[in-house]
């Protein structure tokens, strides 16, 4: 019995002092973490990684142990990963025009972005359901820019810019200190557009797109200067949401408005249809027009006989 003992301190010693670089190689199931400690990021040399560049459907990490911001070998297409960055980590992952191009076939691991500096990122084809990028960050302005790809965010704190060329399809915010913006798109659009709003503010300046787009909004504030297709499905149990398309637009919306939501009509000068349920205590904001707005279902706030 002593000698198995001392068997197993010994084995459990030596598989602690091994170096990370080793004990990284043994398995793809081990996170790699980058490193490099000066000079102009590499993101693609396996040397500034503490086995290799992530590949193969696992995790790059930027922990702080490397402040060094990766502008260089951001083509990543060609591999499966996921990109972690710690509140330690204070620079940045590539820049305006040089984002790191990231192929998420498949993935299973999660983007987390904690860290104070930006990520610019473009994801191609959309993430499969809860690898999507995750902002916490107290980076109010652009903790996560993405130019290009898809468009997607869960927001719980940060600054979130989805830019002009992404096909975009969901902004999730679930906090007080989310600021998202969504800016006009330049490209062709292919995915539904889910708006889910519980907490912070999303101006967004882009057409409500899809077949069965959405919008959900429990509390903080949506801001939509486009139209939205008739199809939107709209839901509100509480939160504003601000509808002022540019140019200004009849095309009727259905929301549910329940609780105290807030449905601001105020700067369109058109009078849409308001179809659907307004509870008792939600309010509309009329519109600008003439005649107030249309009301084609459910009005609760109405005194009835």
């Amino acid at each position: 019995m002593r000698i198995r003992w001392s068997f197993l301190i010994l084995l459990t010693f030596l598989l602690a002092g091994k170096p990370e670089r080793d004990r990284a190689a043994e398995g793809a199931a081990v996170a790699n973490t980058y490193w490099q400690s000066g000079g102009s990021g590499d993101f693609s040399l396996g040397d500034n990684w503490s086995n290799l560049k992530p590949t193969g459907g696992n995790v790059g990490i930027f922990d702080g142990r490397s402040q060094v911001s990766p502008t260089f070998g951001l083509d990543q297409l060609a591999a499966v990963f996921a990109i972690v960055t710690t509140p330690a980590y204070t620079c940045s992952i590539g820049g305006p025009g040089n984002p790191l191009k990231v192929n998420t076939t498949g993935l299973l691991e999660t983007f987390t972005f904690r860290g104070s500096g930006s990520v610019y990122l473009h994801l191609s084809p959309s993430p499969p359901a809860g690898s999507g990028p995750i902002v916490d960050s107290p980076n109010m302005i652009d903790a996560l820019v993405e130019e290009s790809g898809v468009g997607i965010v869960f927001c719980k704190s940060g600054g979130v810019l989805i830019g002009a060329g992404t096909d975009f399809s969901r902004v999730s915010t679930h906090g007080p200190l989310c600021f998202v913006t969504v800016l006009a798109n330049s490209g062709a659009q292919s995915l539904n557009h889910r708006y889910w709003i519980d907490g912070g503010e999303v101006i967004s300046d882009r057409a409500i797109n899809g077949t069965v787009p959405q919008i959900i909004v429990a509390s903080g504030a949506l801001r939509l200067t486009r139209i939205a297709s008739s199809s939107t499905i709209v839901f509100m149990g509480g939160g504003t949401f601000s509808y002022a398309p540019k140019p200004f637009s009849v095309v009727g919306i259905a929301p549910i408005l329940l609780g105290g939501a807030v449905l601001d009509l105020s700067e369109n000068e058109a009078n849409p249809t308001i179809g659907s349920t307004i509870g008792p205590r939600a309010t509309v904001l009329e519109p600008q027009g003439e005649g107030g707005y249309p009301v084609t279902d459910t009005d609760l706030r109405l005194d009835y006989p």
